[in-house]
């Protein structure tokens, strides 16, 4: 494994890492995060399809970063997040302006930004490679 797919390999779990706890916690109690919903699509509903659009938050989080992690669609997960990350960050400038959260997101968001545009294919052979051969996974990868 070269260089570069050793260094998307760690910032993929590092930042998988971080969209699991918090797609877990959306999931789990997500009542804690009625509050980030933005305004405009608080008011569509009551407060179960509010919840409900958490829940799907946090589940969209956790898809892609299983995805980041085991590195089937990275440069789309890496994406995906970053529009996340994006309506995240977005909502809670216009509602706080800028914090140190914010300011944490914002690294997080270039972080992801730059594993979908790293223009380079990592090896996925750390996790997969018991499995090749056996016709679960395609000998090519992206």
């Amino acid at each position: 494994m070269n260089k570069i797919a050793i260094q998307n390999n760690i910032l993929s779990w590092g930042l998988s890492f971080v969209f699991i706890w918090f797609g877990l916690s959306e999931i789990l109690t997500p009542t804690n995060w009625i509050s980030y919903v933005p305004p405009f699509l608080s008011s569509l509903g009551n407060e179960t399809f509010i919840m409900s659009l958490v829940v799907i938050h946090g589940a969209i989080l956790i898809g892609c970063a299983l995805l980041l992690i085991i590195n089937i669609g990275r440069p789309v997960a890496a994406a995906l997040s970053a529009l996340l990350l994006a309506q995240i960050l977005v909502a809670m400038i216009l509602e706080s302006g800028l914090s140190p959260v914010v300011v944490r997101d914002i690294g997080l968001f270039g972080a992801t930004l730059s594993l979908v545009f790293s223009g380079t294919k990592t090896d996925p052979s750390v996790l997969t490679s018991n499995l090749k051969g056996k016709g679960i996974f395609p000998e090519k990868y992206n």
